[in-house]
């Protein structure tokens, strides 16, 4: 009746898709002379009007700078429009900050991006009815909106043999055996990891998130039980001479 139904993507006009750093030239290269000088060109990131196709170029062996692992690079080329089209969407970490409200039929979520934001997503666009609070998950966002959910994986208890780090930023972690790098949504307590060496991680265990290409997008380390004491025996409450309670002390 006239009414639309929502936007798609249209996946035959896509020439190739990334998801690590790409360079300009490479981009070049998929798009394709004939397009390069005579089409049009737009670009987004996130669902944002972006300038970034100005660094393609068949010279330019730079990574385009809003390229990374574990953003999502696509690009769309239409002859019939005479129209190239690039979009980059970043998967982003979000966590529950409460149980689902079934009475709302909503679960609120905070995104850990630039900056944190909080979000709320009903359930008739999308299946929350089993979210718990403090769980993590993995998200796509834009034009202020939840654009998709998915879990996460987790490498749960596990201990991390090497941290590689490029100036302050974190690069990639090894668990047993297996270096997982970073993803350009990484996040972590500076803190705990940002400085560690092999030597101080012994002994220690981590949680290890990954996005769904891979790559690490958390890491937190599980905190220790300090010291403990388990209650044995106590005195009766008329009897309270010399020892009240006996504790096995750990």
């Amino acid at each position: 009746d006239g009414e639309k139904i929502g936007t798609y993507v249209n996946y035959d006009l896509m020439v190739e898709e990334y998801t690590t750093s790409v360079s300009g030239k490479e981009l070049y290269d998929v798009v394709g002379k004939t397009a390069f000088d005579k089409y049009g060109f737009s670009a987004y990131v996130d669902g944002k009007d972006d300038d970034f196709y100005k660094q393609i170029s068949k010279n330019n062996k730079d990574d385009v700078d809003v390229t990374d692992n574990g953003a999502l690079t696509q690009v769309f080329v239409d002859s019939d429009a005479e129209e190239v089209v690039v979009t980059v969407i970043n998967t982003y970490l979000a966590q529950a900050d409460a149980d689902y409200n079934e009475k709302k039929d909503e679960a609120n979520f905070v995104i850990y991006a630039d900056s944190e934001k909080r979000v709320s997503v009903s359930g008739e666009d999308f299946a929350v009815s089993d979210v718990a609070e403090g769980e993590f998950y993995l998200v796509t966002y834009a034009d202020r909106e939840i654009q998709s959910i998915a879990d996460v994986e987790t490498l749960s208890a596990v201990e991390i043999s090497k941290i590689s780090t490029s100036g302050n930023m974190v690069t990639s972690v090894t668990v047993d055996g297996t270096k997982y790098d970073d993803s350009a949504m990484l996040k972590y307590d500076s803190k705990v990891l940002n400085e560690y060496t092999q030597s101080n991680m012994k002994d220690k265990t981590y949680n290890v998130y990954l996005d769904q290409y891979g790559y690490i997008i958390y890491v937190e380390e599980i905190k220790e039980i300090g010291n403990y004491a388990l209650l044995l025996a106590t005195a009766n409450k008329g009897s309270f001479i010399g020892d009240k309670a006996q504790l096995l002390l750990t």
